[in-house]
């Protein structure tokens, strides 16, 4: 019989015979023989993605994201991902989640077009990251607290000089007229 201790932001997390239960956080237990104790943290994670994908047009365009979660329910995540030492479990849901996010992006641009993805990259896009990543979320154990493609930027060089020196020509031609 040892004595365990979970810290303020880690569940403990202990199991006898197939059956788990969360003791919750800041908890402390005798762990009996035949009992395994599992620490899962409970503090907010960040995860990035990024991704370059062609548009509709043709058009390559880099999308980077964010996403930010947390372990709501730290007896489901302790079933699917591996706790032993918090980076494994951690790193495993990131790379998940961002796969997840990914394909969903991937989905979506390829039937907008360059100026859609742009224009739409905190609605459209960013919502289907986050319904993407709600949809697997609960069964996993977390909770999504953010999820948003933060930039979208034209890859190609070329292509993108060539935009903006056609912007800057038609903000030129507009000043001239008022």
């Amino acid at each position: 019989m040892r004595f365990i201790k979970s810290k303020a932001n880690e569940f403990l997390v202990v199991s006898k015979n197939g059956e788990l239960k969360n003791l919750g956080v800041a908890s402390s237990k005798f762990i009996l023989p035949g009992q395994v104790a599992t620490f899962v943290p409970a503090r907010q994670f960040k995860t990035n993605f990024a991704m370059t994908q062609e548009t509709k047009d043709g058009i390559a365009l880099r999308f980077k994201g964010v996403i930010i979660y947390r372990i709501i329910h730290p007896e489901t995540a302790v079933k699917l991902f591996e706790f032993s030492d918090e980076t494994i479990g951690i790193e495993a849901m990131d790379k998940s989640l961002a796969d997840i996010s990914l394909g969903e992006l991937r989905d979506v641009i390829s039937h907008m077009n360059m100026q859609e993805c742009i224009g739409q990259r905190k609605t459209t896009l960013s919502n289907a990251v986050r319904e993407g990543l709600e949809s697997v979320a609960g069964s996993w154990g977390i909770k999504i607290e953010v999820a948003q493609l933060a930039q979208v930027f034209i890859y190609d060089n070329d292509i993108r000089e060539y935009l903006e020196t056609d912007v800057r020509n038609e903000l030129r031609l507009e000043s001239c007229f008022f």
